[in-house]
C-alpha cells in the first residue's frame, strides 16, 4: 500500500457515481481513484471524514494498493479497501501549467471529432488529458423532451472540438439559464473518453472546467 497525493482535476459524473481523477504531486501522472473496474466512486467512497465531497484544485490524499488499469482508462489505482480521502490543501490556479498536458490532438480529428469508435480504442494510451483553453463557450440547448443540454466548444491545436460536458457543478449552472452560448473566457479543461461505449463509440467529455481563482468544484 502507498500513500499519494493528487490534485484533483475532475470530480465527474459517471452513470450515477462520480469519476474523481487528477495528478500526482510528485511524478505528474494521472491517478483515477477506483474500488473496482468500470464504475465510478459513491459518495460514501469519495466524501471526506467531514462528509464533503472532494473539490477541484484539492490536494487529496489517499491510501492506494495496485495499478489497477482497465482497457483504456489506464490512469486508474486501486483505493485500499479501509481508505478514506482527505484534503491537505488547496493548488494554486496559477500553477496548473506545470500540470497541463500538450498532446498533439485529443484522441484523433480524422473522424467523428467527440467520439473514438470502438475499433480505434485500443490505440488509446491514455484516458484523460488537462488543457489551457484560451477562450472556453458553453452551448445550452433544449432537447425535444426539454431537457437542457449543455456542451463545451473550444480550440485546440487548431481545431474545433464540441464535446459534452459531464463537470456537475458547471453543468447545473448552466442548466438554469436560457438556451444560448456562454463564453467561459480562458481556463483548464479536463478532457476524458467515457469508460463505457454508446453507439458503438467512447465520447470525449469535458470532465471538469477549471476557471481562474474560482472554486469551481464548490
Amino acid at each position: 500500500m502507498v500513500e499519494k497525493q493528487i490534485v484533483c482535476l475532475a470530480n465527474s459524473r459517471m452513470e450515477g457515481d462520480r469519476c474523481i481523477a487528477g495528478k500526482d504531486i510528485s511524478s505528474g501522472n494521472w491517478i483515477r481513484p477506483v474500488n473496482k473496474p468500470g464504475a465510478g466512486l459513491s459518495r460514501d467512497d469519495r466524501e471526506y471524514k467531514d462528509g464533503s465531497d472532494p473539490k477541484l484544485l484539492d490536494v487529496i490524499e489517499g491510501s492506494f494498493v495496485i495499478p489497477y488499469p482497465h482497457f483504456h482508462h489506464s490512469e486508474n489505482w486501486l483505493l485500499a479497501s479501509d481508505a478514506r480521502l482527505t484534503c491537505k490543501r488547496r493548488f494554486d490556479w496559477s500553477d496548473l501549467a506545470n500540470l497541463a498536458d500538450d498532446p498533439k490532438d485529443l484522441w484523433g480529428t480524422d473522424l467523428d471529432i467527440d467520439r473514438v469508435p470502438l475499433d480505434r480504442i485500443r490505440n488509446c494510451s491514455s484516458s484523460l488529458y488537462l488543457i489551457r483553453a484560451q477562450d472556453m463557450v458553453l452551448d445550452v440547448k433544449e432537447k425535444n423532451n426539454g431537457e437542457k443540454q449543455v456542451r463545451g466548444k473550444f480550440i485546440y491545436h487548431k481545431t474545433i472540438y464540441t464535446l459534452g460536458v459531464t463537470d456537475p457543478k458547471i453543468e447545473a449552472s448552466y442548466k438554469e439559464k436560457p438556451k444560448g452560448k456562454y463564453s467561459l473566457g480562458e481556463c483548464y479543461v479536463t478532457v476524458s473518453l467515457a469508460e463505457n461505449p454508446f453507439r458503438k463509440s467512447y465520447y470525449k467529455l469535458i470532465a471538469a472546467i477549471i476557471l481562474p481563482n474560482k472554486r469551481t468544484g464548490e
